[in-house]
């Protein structure tokens, strides 16, 4: 059965949709199996992924069914920013990873909370779900980067 992996912020402009390509491009080099869902109707992946095959969101009627719709290795999910409700709680329901992207930004940092809650309550159902922190677009010398990644490991989450 696939690993699937769901990037989810609730704050949009955090790099899940670049992140998710990047990691499409990652796992198919090692030569996975690789399957995307455009989970955001705002599409980015399902525009940017020329020659990629992307199942967008609305081929989907049933969270549940994806483990067997889509065959291979991998299938990362794209999710969108706004929508951190029921659908996001299903998809977290399925997943094996949450990947929450943050930028070097207090407003992420903000949101993430919110994040993190949703993830809770997805492990009272999935009790095999791990999540982590990516931390994108930020500068590592930064003193704001530096603070940022101090708080973000009060989290108790894995910071990549």
């Amino acid at each position: 059965m696939a690993q699937i992996i769901c990037l989810h912020s609730l704050k949009g402009g955090t790099s899940k949709s670049t992140l998710t390509l990047n990691l499409y491009h990652y796992f198919a080099s090692l030569g996975k199996s690789v399957g995307i869902i455009d989970a955001d109707p705002q599409g980015s992946i399902s525009q940017a992924a020329e020659g990629i095959p992307v199942m967008k969101r609305s081929e989907i009627d049933n969270w549940n069914d994806v483990p067997e719709m889509i065959t291979g290795d991998i299938i990362l999910i794209d999710t969108a920013p706004y929508r951190a409700g029921n659908e996001t709680l299903s998809i977290l329901e399925i997943s094996d990873l949450l990947l929450i992207p943050v930028r070097s930004s207090i407003f992420d940092l903000q949101a993430l909370d919110f994040t993190v809650e949703l993830y809770g309550k997805a492990k009272q159902t999935n009790k095999a779900l791990r999540a982590c922190i990516a931390l994108t677009q930020g500068n590592a010398t930064t003193v704001l980067t530096t603070q940022l990644r101090e708080a973000l490991e009060e989290y108790g989450l894995p910071v990549l």
